[in-house]
């Protein structure tokens, strides 16, 4: 059910910024079809990585416009109730659909396009009919179809011999949230599956991710991988810096022998040497 709700909330939500993280952390946390979640301000501040201040403005932006409705306000320990309206009773497209099937039509009309015939010439400028193709739809090429259908193959694969749970569906919301950027959400699920499916522990990736965010901040977007090419290429297994103990100093490497103090040399010829 969170999966449907992410989906809409990429697919149909105005909402943008910290307003869109917002979002995307209650539809990650959507267990039943009333698309209710509770979530504290701590945790929304958490998982959407912004200011307390932002997160309540943006909080209330939301229940202003209607995509978000607050049932139940936070009481003591209680954390607050609220819905997504729009994602009741949304289904995600199946995998792989592109909209209407392809082949002839109906009545034998065929698709419109014509292939250029054996007196076909191209311009009158000179002989450079020989060269015409048949019209193949749009300018990017067959290559990135090719590859996404590839991707696709693969996820349908793993879909159909593995069963991912409640948890491991929690983790790759996770995922997506802690990701600096995170696009092309249906080749990232699939990458995401073959890579859990092979053995990878959902929580590396995650925690994968966090440290490779705080490792690109400050660099130029264009620099920074997207979700999908970053699973492509394992990423989650490169060694990022160790997280800084509770004093803000990273960790430390223990010497043979330990700690020893300071003492003055006994020979007293290392006095008399040059410096």
């Amino acid at each position: 059910m969170s999966i449907d709700a992410m989906y809409w909330v990429w697919n149909q939500s105005q909402s943008k910024g910290t307003g869109r993280h917002v979002m995307l952390a209650c539809a990650n946390w959507i267990t039943g079809p009333d698309c209710t979640v509770r979530a504290s301000t701590a945790e929304l501040v958490q998982f959407s990585n912004a200011a307390r201040s932002s997160v309540i403005k943006a909080v209330d932006a939301l229940v202003k416009s209607g995509e978000l409705q607050l049932l139940e306000e936070a009481r003591g320990t209680r954390a607050a109730l609220y819905k997504i309206p729009g994602a009741v009773g949304y289904v995600r497209p199946e995998r792989g659909s592109r909209g209407p099937k392809t082949g002839p039509l109906d009545g034998g009309q065929g698709s419109g396009i014509e292939t250029p015939g054996q007196d076909a010439r191209g311009p009158e400028s000179g002989p450079q009919g020989s060269e015409n193709e048949t019209p193949r739809g749009p300018k990017t090429g067959p290559h990135k179809q090719h590859h996404r259908d590839h991707v696709e193959e693969e996820a349908s694969s793993v879909v159909s011999a593995r069963e991912f749970s409640s948890e491991e569906m929690k983790e790759y919301g996770n995922f997506w949230l802690l990701h600096p950027k995170s696009r092309a959400p249906d080749d990232t699920l699939a990458l995401w599956k073959l890579a859990i499916a092979s053995g990878v522990d959902p929580k590396k990736i995650t925690a994968a991710a966090a440290a490779y965010a705080k490792e690109k901040a400050g660099e130029q977007w264009r620099f920074i991988k997207q979700s999908d090419n970053w699973l492509r290429e394992r990423r989650y297994e490169d060694k990022f810096a160790p997280e800084p103990d509770a004093t803000g100093r990273p960790p430390l490497r223990a010497v043979a022998g330990g700690w020893q103090p300071y003492e003055d040399p006994t020979d007293q010829s290392v006095y008399d040497k040059d410096l």
